[in-house]
């Protein structure tokens, strides 16, 4: 079942569209001129970039200057000043160069170019989600949600398909967009007859069957719309059990964990690999995973608490967001 788990940042995609919709749609659907995009752009720099940003000069300093592990010459592709260059600039996963430095900044690096595009496909999701009938809107959203999963299917079977890496941020982006406007637009109704917990079981199961038939597990998105919707409606109890003071604090250090753990995996393999330790005793294994796994959520508070968070309002002090907007 955890096989399919790289889904969860295909999900990402979906619930950012749906939040920064949430966020500024109303801004936009007002008044689309440059000053806002530009303070739009601005705050969502000031959320993703300063730890973006110390963790890479990290990494430089570990691979250029110490020498760490000898990966410079392990990986010369990853490791390289044009990776680099593309990696400050946050283009890097606009060519399909997700392999580069911090590896899993190839997710921020698409959601740069959805910020970048958000007016446009918040005006998009405007106008497909005029029509009063919810079966179409549900259905046009379903569409654009399944759109990667169409790509990836057809990638396997054309020869020396074209990398088109900006279709699975756009149409996943686009598509939390559409399910925003599902949402606002019938924010009074009830929750979902079906409870938010089944959603997601019927995701994850999907995605499991999906990868074992060796079909596209980009498949199982198309549940991640009801599920947004069923829990920014609440009124059930996953959803009240997902308001409590741990899960809201993991919910902010998330940004942080994200981009900090690869890093710290990476120490803990170079000194510690797993593998070699396959015929230990289950005390030792599972202490080793411990050491690998729990100081991960350590490293991410203080990621978020000293870098962060303060990074974030300062930066987002120097200039007026877009009117009744956090960053």
């Amino acid at each position: 079942m955890a096989r399919p788990g790289f889904l969860g940042v295909d999900l990402f995609f979906v619930l950012s569209g749906f939040i920064i919709s949430y966020t500024y749609a109303a801004v936009f659907d007002t008044s689309t001129t440059a000053r806002n995009w530009l303070r739009f752009l601005w705050a969502r720099l000031a959320r993703i970039y300063p730890v973006h940003l110390v963790l890479l000069a990290a990494l430089v300093i570990a691979v250029k200057v110490i020498g760490f592990g000898a990966t410079n010459q392990i990986e010369p592709e990853r490791w390289s000043w044009l990776g680099l260059v593309e990696s400050l600039l946050l283009v890097h996963a606009w060519f399909g160069n997700h392999d580069v430095w911090n590896t899993v900044s190839w997710s921020i690096s698409s959601e740069w170019l959805a910020y970048l595009c958000f007016p446009a496909l918040s005006a998009i999701a405007l106008k497909a989600m005029r029509s009063p009938n919810r079966a179409i809107s549900w259905g046009l959203t379903a569409v654009v949600a399944m759109l990667p999963a169409l790509y990836d299917t057809i990638d396997r079977h054309v020869a020396a398909l074209p990398d088109f890496s900006p279709i699975y941020i756009w149409a996943e982006f686009l598509a939390g967009c559409m399910t925003y406007r599902i949402f606002a637009g019938r924010a009074e109704e009830p929750s979902s007859r079906l409870p938010v917990a089944l959603w997601l079981v019927a995701l994850v199961f999907a995605a499991a069957v999906l990868v074992e038939a060796d079909l596209p597990a980009r498949w199982a998105v198309v549940f991640a719309p009801p599920l947004l919707v069923g829990l920014a409606r609440g009124g059930d109890r996953s959803t009240a059990f997902l308001t409590r003071r741990a899960f809201v604090y993991l919910g902010k250090t998330s940004f942080a964990l994200y981009m900090s753990h690869r890093l710290w995996l990476w120490v803990m393999h170079a000194f510690f690999p797993l593998a070699t330790y396959a015929s230990a005793g289950a005390a030792t294994r599972i202490a080793l995973v411990a050491a690998h796994v729990l100081p991960m959520f350590l490293i991410a508070s203080v990621v978020f608490h000293a870098i962060e968070e303060p990074a974030r309002h300062r930066l987002a002090a120097r200039v007026h967001r877009p009117t009744g907007t956090p960053a």
